[in-house]
């Protein structure tokens, strides 16, 4: 299973966008509020909390380096009693049942940019949450 596949199956509980500008430097967005979320949940972990900052650092180099035209690969941040666990460990845990998700993570997050229908030049980066 690939990260597209995993994005397109599992239902978000809760959903939030953020708009953001693509400026001559990259996309310009605040997404504080969607990492303050990440390191409440961190927070929660019995151990290696502190790996939520390498998430962190991969979900802001992405958004930066995002240009027009491009399709931006969604980033899953998953939380487990053990530590918080990047793209590449979720799909692991997961295996080819998207749906355990469920059974390995108490918090699970995905963060995607898609393109504004409405307005050239303007972003939605999305936030999902799923199911708390």
């Amino acid at each position: 299973m690939t990260i597209q596949e995993l994005y397109a199956k599992l239902t978000p509980s809760k959903t939030d966008t953020a708009h953001a500008q693509m400026l001559a430097d990259g996309l310009s967005v605040n997404i504080s509020d969607f990492f303050t979320r990440l390191i409440k949940d961190a927070a929660r972990c019995n151990s290696y909390s502190s790996d939520v900052y390498y998430d962190l650092c991969a979900i802001d180099r992405a958004i930066k380096a995002f240009r027009p035209g491009q399709t931006f690969a969604p980033i899953f941040v998953g939380f487990r009693r053990h530590g918080v666990d990047g793209n590449s460990f979720v799909l692991c845990r997961v295996g080819d049942n998207p749906y355990n998700v469920y059974r390995e993570y108490f918090a699970l997050y995905s963060i995607t940019v898609e393109s504004g229908e409405d307005s050239p030049g303007w972003y939605n980066v999305v936030f999902n949450e799923y199911w708390m």
